[in-house]
């Protein structure tokens, strides 16, 4: 490993509890802030960097394929994370109360995402949905006050309860026509949505899902039932 001013910039396999291609366990020591995750890991395991408080950026391999429960909950400072060609799935609260994130990159390979799995990351500002994505499940973005730029991908199909919860940087969405369904207070308390477009006649929109959006003015819908 090499050392510099106190972060670590890449890690040996020595530093993992590595089991077949899972990297189920970090052992290093707490300050380190940079981790390089070695080549040939498919799975990063459930909770396997909960609680990493010193961390501020995480660099994962290609061929990476699931990054499993609560893999980074609570990684207070991490800022960064690169993930390369081949995930496929992030799980639930993986990144939940990563209160310093930034930017995470997702790649085209990507198709499923857990609840909770971005819950409480109040400076996340931008992601990328990749097309493949099917449903964005209860309570994923829930209190990422700052995200600001959301496309939502031509395969959606349903969109969660407070999926979108308390996001307050909103301020149109274009809900694809291949949505179903809206769930309870997925956009409630999005304090500064002004536009949301809905693009098909069978997207059911359940109670409340604006709550609180007292700067909503258009709303430009096939069926207004939700009203």
């Amino acid at each position: 490993m090499s050392i510099n001013e106190g972060s670590i910039y890449h890690i040996n396999t020595k530093d993992f509890e590595i089991e077949n291609d899972t990297l189920r366990k970090f052992l290093g020591v707490s300050g380190w802030s940079k981790i390089e995750v070695p080549t040939g890991i498919r799975i990063v395991n459930r909770c396997a960097f909960n609680g990493c408080e010193s961390l501020q950026t995480v660099v994962l391999p290609e061929g990476l394929k699931e990054i499993g429960d609560s893999a980074f909950n609570s990684c207070k400072n991490l800022q960064f994370v690169t993930i390369r060609k081949g995930l496929e799935s992030i799980g639930e609260c993986a990144f939940s109360d990563c209160s310093s994130l930034i930017q995470i990159d997702i790649p085209s390979t990507f198709r499923r995402i857990g609840e909770y799995a971005f819950d409480g990351c109040e400076f996340l500002q931008h992601i990328d949905l990749p097309e493949g994505i099917e449903e964005i499940p209860d309570c994923t973005f829930n209190g990422c006050r700052r995200l600001s730029d959301v496309k939502l991908p031509s395969t959606l199909r349903a969109i969660g309860d407070q999926a979108f919860y308390g996001i307050v940087h909103f301020q149109q969405i274009e809900v694809p026509p291949s949505v179903k369904q809206i769930g309870k207070l997925a956009f409630a308390r999005c304090t500064n949505l002004k536009t949301v477009t809905i693009n098909s006649a069978e997207t059911y929109v359940e109670e409340n899902a604006f709550q609180g959006c007292d700067n909503l003015k258009i709303i430009k819908a096939y069926k207004k039932r939700w009203f």
